[in-house]
Order: C-alpha cells, then sequence, then structure tokens
C-alpha cells in the first residue's frame, strides 16, 4: 500500500480542498515520506506542515512567500502551477507567459487539466480525484542539456512509473482464469 493523504476523504463535494492538502498530496507522489522541519519556512504554519513545505520549496512545487495560508481553498491555477513545476514543465510555462496563463497552457498541452472544469475557482474533492489521476499519468520533463545557448529537454516516465513502478498498458482479456 501507498502512503498517499487523501484530501477528499469524508469531505462534501461542495468543501474544498486546503491549500495545505493539496502541497501533502503532490509532494507524497513525488516521494515525500512525512519530515518535520527545523525552521519553518512560512510565518502561518506548524514546525509538522513545515517539513512537507519545504519539500515542495526544494521540488519547486511551491515559491518561497512570507505566509502560505494553508487553510485557504486551493484555486486551479494554484494547483496547477504546482503541479507543472512538480513534473518539471517550469520553464516552459514562464516562456508561455508565466502565472497563470502559461501554466495553463501548459496543463492543458500534458493533460493535467482532462476533464477539469476550471470555470470553478476553487477545487472540489471530486475534481481533486480527477486532478490526482491526471497528475499520476502526465509525462513528467527533465533537462537533457544545452547545445549552443538551447535549452533541450527530454519527456519520459510518468509519476506512477517513477515513484511507484506502476506501467500502464492496454490489451484485451481473453481469459479469467
Amino acid at each position: 500500500a501507498y502512503d498517499i493523504p487523501d484530501p477528499a476523504s469524508g469531505k462534501a463535494d461542495s468543501a474544498y480542498i486546503t491549500r495545505a492538502e493539496i502541497v501533502e498530496t503532490v509532494a507524497s507522489l513525488f516521494g515525500y515520506k512525512g519530515t518535520t522541519a527545523d525552521s519553518v519556512p512560512f510565518t502561518d504554519v506548524t514546525k509538522e506542515l513545515g517539513g512537507v513545505l519545504k519539500y515542495a520549496l526544494d521540488l519547486n512545487i511551491i515559491s518561497a512567500a512570507e505566509s502560505f495560508r494553508p487553510s485557504d481553498a486551493v484555486t486551479y491555477n494554484e494547483a496547477i502551477k504546482m503541479c507543472v513545476s512538480a513534473l518539471g514543465y517550469e520553464y516552459l510555462a514562464s516562456v508561455y507567459g508565466g502565472w497563470p496563463m502559461g501554466y495553463i497552457r501548459v496543463a492543458d498541452s500534458i493533460g493535467l487539466s482532462d476533464g477539469l472544469d476550471l470555470s470553478d475557482v476553487n477545487i472540489t474533492p471530486s475534481a481533486c480525484y480527477l486532478f490526482v489521476e491526471n497528475l499520476l499519468t502526465a509525462e513528467m520533463l527533465e533537462l537533457d542539456g544545452m547545445v549552443e545557448e538551447e535549452i533541450t529537454y527530454r519527456r519520459y516516465t510518468t509519476v506512477l512509473e517513477t515513484y511507484f513502478d506502476m506501467y500502464e498498458v492496454e490489451g484485451v482479456v481473453t481469459a479469467n482464469e
């Protein structure tokens, strides 16, 4: 079994997912194992939450700021920024205009926003499940090198393949024994 937080568990779909909940979920998908931080990177969080936020900062999932607002509802734009950055597409998002439209454009192009109604401001519990599914199956981007001042990237594996050793396959079941 995998220890991935379920931020939507037990919540009515009229509820919302918090910024802390989405960061804990995304960081867990990218290998976070649950530690505390000696120093908290934001003024409005505990040491317990500080561990996951430090991990998320190190992976560029979130950006440094004075406060984090952990109990605030997470917006689609914020969640998309976190996931696009975690997948390695932050530079490409900046080329496409940065916050928020560059991140949305990248999210659309890699299937991260498939099936989501981005007209809602905040992520509902049911949308959170779809968002996590899209994140697990989106291709990650890795810096490949630099040739004559041009950065080259390569798309390689998904989060499922890299962190969970799981692979998506297609086929036809011909028997059940």
